[in-house]
């Protein structure tokens, strides 16, 4: 679990342990900060705690891909069995 951060200059998404986030502020800017602190800090930035999906080991990311696109401009299986009028 940790904070979900968008980073512009990496254009992507990363998660970070509030352990991480004190490390890498106090070696950026010299500055301390406990865990519990900064995670009233990143609270009071409007910035949530979320926890990412769990992933299967076994996952293959190209065959969902190709699932989706076989799904794109097919109607739900329920709106095609609606009785009309």
């Amino acid at each position: 679990m940790g904070y979900r951060l968008y980073l512009p200059q990496a254009r992507a998404r990363a998660t970070w342990r509030l352990v991480d986030l004190c490390r890498i502020i106090w070696e950026r800017f010299g500055v301390r900060y406990d865990e519990s602190g900064l995670g009233k800090l990143l609270h009071r930035l409007d910035l949530s705690w979320q926890t990412p999906w769990p992933r299967h080991a076994e996952t293959d990311p190209a065959a969902q891909e190709r699932f989706k696109k076989g799904l794109r401009g097919r109607p739900h299986a329920n709106h095609s069995r609606r009785p009309r009028g």
